[in-house]
């Protein structure tokens, strides 16, 4: 350009992963405007400097990841995405806590949004698979991480039991005995009894309901007015 000449200069709003930060006009590295457009007229001594900035960070990454209902597998670590847990039918819940590796990041855990190193409200288990996504948004707003945890909760169990000899027989009564393993639920006992196979009348066993631990618990119910 001829000296004399004015010339419009417009700078890129970002250069890689910096941001415009202003045109330095005098030689002081200091931003004196922040348009992005500027005119000059060309001299022996005209100049101008378009000054960058680190722009937002695109780091989205987890540095940790834990739920309460049991231990990741395989172990956590940031490249890794997918994890799962097998937990027993006893466990209802859990809660997740993500803590992300660069801290102007933001978290979601199942749809909501959780501050990092901090655990999420409890997440209510089905019985089978729970897919569970947690979501990393960068500084940026525009690059994401999506860790994924499959917990599997087993189903229930079944009661163990078994019909013991009945006690106590009298004329008219007796005592029905037996044994009863819950298999982790909380279990209701009765027994069936009656003149025939159909039986036709229940009792409900002292002992009922038993907890989820009970294993081989003795269970019995007197009964009268048999003649």
């Amino acid at each position: 350009y001829a000296n004399g000449t004015s010339v419009a200069m417009t700078a890129p709003s970002t250069y890689g992963n910096y941001k415009f930060a202003g045109w330095d006009t005098n030689g002081d590295l200091q931003p004196e405007t922040a348009n992005a457009t500027i005119t000059k007229t060309v001299n022996n001594n005209a100049y101008a400097i378009a000054l960058y900035v680190p722009g937002p960070s695109t780091n989205a990454d987890l540095s940790n990841l834990v739920a309460s209902a049991g231990a990741l597998s395989p172990m956590f670590a940031s490249g890794t995405f997918s994890y799962s847990i097998a937990v027993a039918n006893g466990v209802a819940t859990t809660t997740v806590t993500p803590t992300t590796a660069d801290a102007t990041a933001t978290v979601k855990v199942n749809g909501g949004a959780v501050t990092s190193g901090s655990p999420s409200i409890p997440i209510s288990l089905s019985v089978g698979l729970n897919s569970i996504p947690v979501v990393v948004t960068a500084a940026d707003t525009v690059t994401t991480r999506t860790y994924t945890i499959d917990i599997t909760r087993a189903g229930i169990t079944p009661p163990t039991v078994a019909t013991n000899a009945a006690g106590g027989i009298t004329a008219s009564g007796a005592t029905l005995n037996g044994t009863v393993s819950s298999n982790g639920a909380s279990t209701a006992v009765s027994f069936e009894y009656g003149p025939t196979t159909g039986y036709g009348s229940s009792v409900t066993a002292a002992q009922s309901p038993l907890g989820s631990g009970a294993s081989g618990a003795a269970v019995s119910a007197a009964i009268g007015g048999l003649a």
